[in-house]
């Protein structure tokens, strides 16, 4: 384990890899997917409260680093649509992956769908 006095320490029992999705749109989605299961959900997050706040990117993006003791980690974002927050939302978790990954790191950022990625 890395001597950071920043970092939590995990559990023996815990993997040292896992995959994590993370909603940072909540169920909000700019389109219809006939497969999508999420889609009667909007209904129950009404107004932009349930983004993805930064400070809750940071924590996330943090955590996720520190909690993989593996070298290769992978960014996921899920929906509703993701990219409803903006091009500015991921060049920050972009940024943030650079200031919290150790230097061995290699990180892989992924998200579904992608319809509408303009800023």
């Amino acid at each position: 384990m890395i001597n950071n006095p920043n970092m939590t320490t995990e559990p023996l029992s815990a993997p040292p890899a896992f995959h994590l999705l993370a909603k940072p749109s909540g169920a909000t989605c700019n389109i219809d997917c006939t497969y999508c299961f999420f889609l009667s959900k909007e209904a129950l997050y009404p107004n932009e409260k349930s983004r993805m706040s930064e400070a809750t990117l940071e924590t996330y993006i943090r955590q996720l680093l520190e909690s993989h003791r593996t070298q290769e980690v992978t960014v996921a974002w899920q929906g509703g649509e993701p990219t409803l927050m903006k091009l500015d939302f991921f060049k920050r978790a972009v940024e943030l992956v650079e200031t919290y990954r150790r230097p061995e790191q290699i990180v892989q950022h992924s998200s579904r769908n992608i319809i509408s990625s303009s800023a």
